[in-house]
């Protein structure tokens, strides 16, 4: 944890801000160890391996001390197993697919866009498991927060990438049920594929399959969100999506999470919505992923849907340059307008070189002389 965005953090018990009065061990301007404690109502939270472990302790219940302690041993299992060259052929596939499918649903965000004034702006990295795109928006210039609840991949990896890159951005432990910040602090909250593993803060309130287990994390999403005409938005990527109607009994990744122990659910997208409304909180973009082809659905805030990216449109990561006329093909200029920041905006890209962000299509004419000798 820096010092410097100790003002950003607040208690989890609502004791308020939070002070620094321990700082046992250090390292490139970060405490690694130490200890945090809320102003107003004197809780302790530790810091250890350099994230604030900002967890009540009447919130680590039974249920969750399982999930994470099995989360934590599962990863760094499949991490020793491919630090020795053992990892089975199966679920070398699994990782690799897995890591397809969520650059395909998510690259559009570090090549297809710019940002104006990133260095004045917060993202939440909500979920995020392996930092690995919290690092993405600390590059762009974001000043960043990743938070998850499980941290061994978190604090490991976070720390290597911080180490290797030179880059600073904040690692934190908490529910995402309850996040430790102040109200309308990010500019944007991103989620990728851990929107569906949400639970209620309360335990009695858990039901299996049941899509409120979501409403208390996209409260707090919406709580500390800047509004939307102050340029807040909120993204999620990646969440599973079953087919309307599916019975409950026919859906297979509750079984395997029932048997795993650890919860995720998948959601139909009309229950996905039912909570959004709930918690009068909506995407910008739903953004998903069919074949490594890239889609996404955007919402305004009063929940008005606009197809914005469709899976016939065949748009993969080589082909990005192709997002924004296929956008606007899609939405009219006021209804994008509407839907995306003043702060982001598409950019012109090479399509020749899209590995190489900042690139603009100079004109019209030179795209199609390289369209004619291509």
């Amino acid at each position: 944890m820096h010092p410097d965005f100790l003002v950003h953090y607040r208690s989890p018990d609502g004791g308020g801000p939070l002070e620094l009065v321990d700082a046992r061990e250090w390292r490139q301007g970060e405490v690694i160890t130490g200890r945090l404690k809320a102003r107003r109502t004197g809780a302790e939270f530790p810091i250890e391996q350099g994230a604030p472990r900002l967890v009540l302790p009447g919130d680590l219940t039974p249920r969750r001390a399982i999930d994470q302690r099995q989360i934590d041993l599962s990863d760094k299992k499949i991490d020793d197993a491919i630090a020795a060259g053992t990892l089975s052929p199966e679920l070398t596939e699994a990782i690799r697919v897995h890591e397809a499918e969520k650059t395909a649903r998510t690259e559009f965000l570090f090549q297809a866009f710019d940002y104006e004034s990133p260095g004045e702006r917060y993202v939440l990295d909500l979920g995020c498991g392996d930092p690995s795109l919290t690092l993405r928006f600390a590059r762009l210039g974001f000043r960043c927060f990743a938070l998850d609840f499980a941290p061994y991949r978190l604090c490991e990896n976070g720390a290597r990438y911080i180490a290797h890159s030179g880059l600073h951005f904040e690692r934190v432990v908490a529910l995402m049920s309850r996040l430790p910040f102040p109200d309308r602090m990010f500019d944007l909250v991103f989620v990728s594929a851990a929107l569906h593993h949400a639970t209620p803060n309360r335990e009695e309130e858990f039901e299996w399959y049941n899509p409120r287990n979501m409403f208390d994390t996209l409260r707090e999403v919406k709580r500390v969100l800047k509004r939307h005409d102050e340029g807040g938005r909120f993204i999620a990527a990646g969440e599973g999506v079953y087919p309307d109607g599916m019975p409950v009994s026919e859906r297979p990744l509750e079984k395997i999470a029932k048997v795993n122990g650890c919860y995720e659910s998948h959601y139909t997208m009309a229950e996905y919505l039912s909570q959004f409304e709930a918690a009068g909180i909506y995407p910008m973009l739903f953004a998903n992923q069919l074949d490594r082809r890239l889609y996404f659905d955007a919402y305004t805030p009063d929940g008005a849907k606009t197809r914005l990216l469709l899976p016939d449109d065949n748009v993969t990561n080589d082909q990005l340059w192709r997002l924004r006329h296929l956008c606007r093909k899609h939405a009219s200029p006021a209804r994008l307008r509407e839907i995306f920041p003043h702060w982001m905006r598409f950019r012109r890209l090479f399509p020749w070189k899209l590995g190489e962000p900042g690139r603009w299509l100079p004109s019209a004419q030179e795209y199609w002389r390289h369209r004619r000798s291509a």
